[in-house]
Order: C-alpha cells, then sequence, then structure tokens
C-alpha cells in the first residue's frame, strides 16, 4: 500500500514564511545536539510520518554551495539517520559532495561522504531517497548516487535538518509510505 503525500512549496521563499510554513500542525521541530556533532540543529519532520517503516523521500534541491541536509526513520533528537549534499564545484561539469551519518543514543558517527560529478550544469536537482528495512539508497537526478545498509533504527519520521544559520531550502517535496504505524 502506498499514501503519495505531495507538499508544494514546503518551505516558501520568505524567511517570515518559512516558520509559519513549518510551524503548522503537520509538521514538528526538535533541537537535538548529539555528541560528536559541530552544533546544534533543528530536526524539522512530517509528523504523519512518525511511525514509518518503508518510504520514500523526493524534493527538489536548488544547487548550492549552502548544505542541504535531510533525515529518516527520526526517532527522536538522539536517534536518526540523515544525509547531506552541496556543491563543491559550479560550472558545466559540477561537482557535488554527499554524506550521510547516524545519530544513534545521542552519539554522531562519522560523516561518510563521497565526491560525486554531473554531466549536466542544472540549476535545480531532483533527489529521491528510498528507505527500505535495512537499506538505504540516494538518487539523483533518476541515478543511483549513494547505497548503504544499517539496522538500528527500523520506523521514524522523515523531514529536514536545519543548522542555525541553513534553513532548508527545498521545492517540490513528496513523501511515500508503504507502511506506517500508529501515526
Amino acid at each position: 500500500v502506498s499514501i503519495p503525500i505531495v507538499l508544494r512549496g514546503y518551505l516558501p521563499r520568505s524567511p517570515a514564511s518559512v516558520e509559519t510554513a513549518t510551524r503548522s500542525g503537520s509538521w514538528m521541530r526538535e533541537s537535538s545536539t548529539p555528541a560528536g556533532a559541530n552544533q546544534p540543529r533543528q530536526l524539522v519532520l512530517y509528523r504523519p510520518s512518525l511511525g514509518a517503516t518503508d518510504c520514500r523521500l523526493e524534493f527538489t534541491w536548488k544547487v548550492s554551495d549552502r548544505a542541504l541536509a535531510w533525515t529518516f526513520r527520526a526517532k527522536d533528537p538522539d536517534n536518526y539517520y540523515a544525509m547531506a549534499i552541496k556543491a563543491l564545484r559550479p560550472g558545466p561539469s559540477p561537482a557535488l559532495s554527499v554524506e550521510h551519518f547516524t545519530v544513534y543514543q545521542g552519539i554522531e558517527s562519522p560523516h561518510l561522504s563521497k565526491v560525486l560529478l554531473l554531466g549536466d550544469n542544472n540549476a535545480a536537482l531532483q533527489v529521491r531517497m528510498d528507505v527500505s528495512g535495512a537499506t538505504f539508497k540516494l538518487y539523483l537526478e533518476g541515478n543511483a548516487a549513494d547505497y548503504w545498509t544499517d539496522n538500528r533504527l527500523g520506523t521514524g519520521g522523515l523531514g529536514f535538518l536545519e543548522q542555525p544559520d541553513q534553513p532548508a531550502d527545498v521545492d517540490r517535496v513528496r513523501m511515500s509510505f508503504s507502511q506506517v504505524g500508529g501515526a
């Protein structure tokens, strides 16, 4: 069973509206400062996804040298998986950095990162994250970009991570769930 959720304009352009959009009843914010993190962050979670097991998160990211981070299987501020993306080199053959990490029992793991070269210079990039069992797959523009497994967190919410100086800036957010418990 798949329940698609399309959120248009998840984060509006003006800073005042960003706060309003993510403070609605469907979204929740929680502070997270795990051991090993460089600075505190906010988890911005879609409340109906909190019991999600297998799911997909899709969004459009405006390519930027400012990192964009998202979270999945977020159980609480001390237990979640996360990914981040940022442009290292703009131009005709842009280079991106993608990294993933885990916060488990309040401790942030080392960030595992890789550099990806894109063939096209796109102002916006289609990002898709598939979460199935203990397997996590990242797709950029429909092409497989990263893959890993971890079985510590079986359920949890989807959303974004915000640093104090870096609010999430995405368009056309879509979430699909094959199983949702209790949300």
